[in-house]
């Protein structure tokens, strides 16, 4: 036989703010959903928690990076784990990942 199927595909969305990720994102989960495949949708900005007003805390941006990851790889192993059920599976990812000076 050929090689295993995978049990979940992961899309990564990556840009700049404004760019259309999560537009993009949204009508392929829409998609995708169309034709039977189940969808995990991850928006970075939803799941981190909002910076308070002030200056720029980067411990709390990395922790919320962190827990964004983390949703990302529980969605993953939640469908992987359904992977019995007979239907294709995705995790779809949009993340502004353009703070190179932020980390």
């Amino acid at each position: 036989g050929g090689p295993a199927a995978a049990a979940a595909a992961l899309v990564l969305f990556l840009g700049l703010p404004g760019a259309g990720k999560t537009t993009l994102a949204r009508q392929l989960e829409l998609d995708l959903q169309g034709r039977g495949v189940r969808v995990a949708r991850v928006t970075f900005d939803d799941e981190a928690p909002r910076a308070p007003e002030g200056p720029f805390d980067p411990e709390r941006w990395r922790a919320g990076r962190a827990e964004a990851l983390a949703s990302v790889a529980r969605r993953l192993a939640a469908l992987a784990a359904a992977a019995a059920a007979p239907r294709a599976a995705a995790v779809l990812v949009d993340d502004t990942m353009h703070y190179r000076s932020m980390s």
